[in-house]
This record gives C-alpha cells, structure tokens and sequence, in this order.
C-alpha cells in the first residue's frame, strides 16, 4: 500500500522519503526510477533521471550555496559530459568522472577572467593547452608546477612571442615579433628587457646587445641594411656615443629602436 500511494501520488505531489529528503516523480518497485526532482534537508534539489534509486542519466543539482551541477550521471555519480557553475563565479564545460574535471574541456576563472582549454586527468590540465585572456592567447604546455612554461604567446595587438615563460610573462630564451614586423629574440629577463639580443626591425636595421624598455641600453653593435658596421653606447633607445664606424657609406644610424 505505501508503495501504492507513492507511485499514484509521488508522481503529482513531494513525499517525505525519509528524515532528509523529500521526492515527486516517477517510482518502480518502491525506488526513484524515470523523471524526479528531490530535495535535501542542506537545501539542494536535484531534477533528473533515476534509475532504480540512483540518479542516472542527465540531471541538474543546485546548492544554496550557488553551485550548481548540469550534466550525465552514471549510477549516482557525476559521470560524462557537463557544465559546472561554482560558488566564486568560476565555470567548467565538458567532461568529469566522479566529479572532477577529467578529459577535454575548458575551464573559466572569475579572479583572472581567463578561460583554460585542454585535457584534464584528475583535476589537472595535461598535455598541450589553449588559455584565453583579454590580453593573449596562450597555447604550450604546463607541465611544470612552479609557473615556468614554454609556448607561443599571441597578444590582443597582433604581436607573438614564442619561448619560455615565467606565469605567463615573457622570461628565458624566446623571439618576440610586433605587429609592425620587428624581430627581438635573446634572454629575456622580463617582458620588457632583454640580454643578449638580437633586434631586427622591418627597415633591415640589426642591434646585438642588451634591451631595457625593449629599446637598446648599454653597449651595442649595429649593423645597417647597406652593410656597414659600428658599436656604440646607448642609454634608453638614444645613442650616445658611436665609434668603430666602417667607412663605406653616406646612411646615417638610426638611434632607436621602433
């Protein structure tokens, strides 16, 4: 009889199910089985597929707290492909096991405003991945754990940088190329200065030495388009004192990079 009156009214009306859960839907043999929604005494509520009392098939399960699970369930557990919302704002769309992000999918975080696409293991991104940002786009890997990477960098302007990276700033051995087609590579000490370099800009003008504000700093060689040759001192892009000129021209040196 109680089993009775569960399937005729279950289906139309929530029945207490036990101390802390409350149910109305479909019913066989005494067990959630089809389309139901259940609550919870912690305020979460669950609308989706059963199959003989576990949830089974898509769902959606919402916490007062604002996270919010929509997706495939496997015998009770968030298995397959879903779309996770968190409390803080984050979200994550693709595949899980048990819960946690495991296969492709992309990840959004609220603090940075950045979006990380690959392939996840336990949690993890692995392998080769895609970040997003307002500024880049990033697309290497992340196997190392203490913010040092390797990639390629391609920037909201048109710009691309390619080597390593430290937490996503242009740091180690790497060429970075503008939008206007001028050519840097050496260490890079940060984003901005760079030692040993080499510099080329789209004039065919070539600097060898260090860069600070990505403009030549300290001593340097230059050679120009024609052929001709000379060090000098720079400080901040200007060119303060020029000597060991080659003769063999009527160009003038240009005193700062572009």
């Amino acid at each position: 009889m109680k089993n009775l009156i569960r399937y005729l009214f279950g289906r139309f009306y929530f029945v207490k199910f036990s101390k802390i859960l409350i149910y109305k839907g479909s019913w066989s043999k005494g067990l959630f089985h089809g389309y139901g929604v259940l609550k919870h005494n912690d305020k979460s509520t669950y609308q989706g597929n059963f199959r003989f009392g576990s949830k089974h098939g898509y769902g959606e399960i919402s916490y007062a707290s604002g996270f919010k699970y929509s997706g495939e369930w496997k015998n009770g557990h968030q298995t397959g492909s879903a779309k996770i919302s968190y409390k803080n704002g984050d979200w994550y769309q693709g595949f899980v096991k048990n819960g946690i992000r495991n296969g492709f999918g992309e990840f959004h975080e609220k603090s940075s405003q950045r979006t990380f696409k690959g392939n996840w293991n336990n949690g993890a991104l692995t392998g080769e991945v895609q970040i997003l940002s307002d500024e880049w786009e990033f697309i290497g890997s992340l196997n190392n754990q203490n913010g040092r990477t390797k990639g390629k960098l391609a920037y909201s302007d048109g710009s691309v940088y390619e080597g390593e990276l430290l937490k996503f700033t242009r740091h180690g051995i790497g060429k970075f190329t503008n939008k206007s087609g001028n050519k840097i590579s050496g260490f890079w000490v940060d984003d901005t200065s760079v030692n040993f370099s080499t510099s080329t800009d789209a004039h065919g003008f070539q600097w060898y030495g260090s860069l600070r504000n990505l403009k030549p700093h300290g001593f340097m060689k230059v050679k120009l388009p024609n052929g001709q040759k000379y060090d000098g001192v720079w400080h901040n892009g200007n060119l303060q004192e020029a000597f060991s000129i080659q003769k063999n021209t009527h160009s003038k040196p240009v005193n700062q990079i572009h």
